[in-house]
């Protein structure tokens, strides 16, 4: 074997360790015992957002964003299941929200569906309409602010620790988390 091939195998190697493959969120889905039809939703709900909002896969339901990552609930269930742990059991509502410093996005009212965590000073698409909710577990004090597609502030939320168990998505285009 000539050193080109070595080089070759020693990148490969390395591009495995460094993320996820296909073949692994394929291994994630059969140890959680999801169904194909389950898998295939699940597949096509993280392509939606990754093609919406950006980011990069990183694990079945899992997309990351610099600074924050959205996690993608299966279809039918109330709350994303954790898939980069390697359990794929469901998450508690407020878990992937605990850590002081994060604000969380919910798709649905009391805090289902996917969601959206910001760690990161940052401002993030908010891909949902009606009614959902929000956690924001940020440093004490700190307010996230609410824009409209015109880029106007609509709302500013209480200091941190705030949350709403069911507020309105629907004229919410971005959320800046500080």
């Amino acid at each position: 074997m000539g050193a080109g091939s070595l080089l070759i195998l020693a990148a490969g190697i390395g591009t495995a360790e460094a993320k996820p493959t296909g073949k692994a969120f394929e291994e994630q889905a059969k140890a959680a015992h999801l169904t194909n039809a389950q898998t295939a939703a699940i597949r096509s709900q993280v392509s939606y957002y990754l093609k919406k909002l950006g980011g990069k896969q990183t694990a079945l339901n899992q997309i990351d964003f610099n600074g924050g990552r959205m996690l993608i609930a299966i279809p039918g269930e109330a709350h994303p299941r954790n898939f980069a742990s390697g359990s794929g059991k469901v998450m508690p509502s407020s878990s992937p929200c605990a850590p002081v410093g994060t604000f969380c996005a919910f798709q649905y009212p009391a805090y289902k569906g996917h969601i959206i965590t910001m760690v990161a000073c940052q401002t993030r698409d908010i891909p949902w309409n009606g009614s959902g909710s929000w956690i924001n577990n940020q440093t004490p004090g700190t307010r996230a602010r609410m824009y409209n597609a015109r880029v106007q502030l609509i709302y500013t939320t209480p200091g941190a620790y705030s949350s709403d168990v069911s507020g309105n998505w629907t004229p919410v285009t971005t959320v800046s988390n500080c």
